[in-house]
């Protein structure tokens, strides 16, 4: 699974968007999506700063 996350400036997930999967159950796929958005990274950017991460996920 191929996902982009935006993270804004508090380190805080702001985004996810599916590029690509080999999954099609939709139900893991949204569950997938709130468990990450509700993530928290340790780290801050400055403000106004956004970031966004293009990663593959492997189960």
């Amino acid at each position: 699974m191929t996902v982009d996350i935006g993270i804004v400036h508090s380190g805080k997930v702001s985004t996810f968007f599916k590029v690509e999967s080999d999954i099609k159950n939709i139900d893991f796929i949204n569950f997938m999506s709130d468990y990450i958005l509700e993530h928290k990274f340790q780290f801050k950017l400055q403000k106004q700063q956004r970031h966004k991460i293009r990663h593959t996920l492997t189960f």
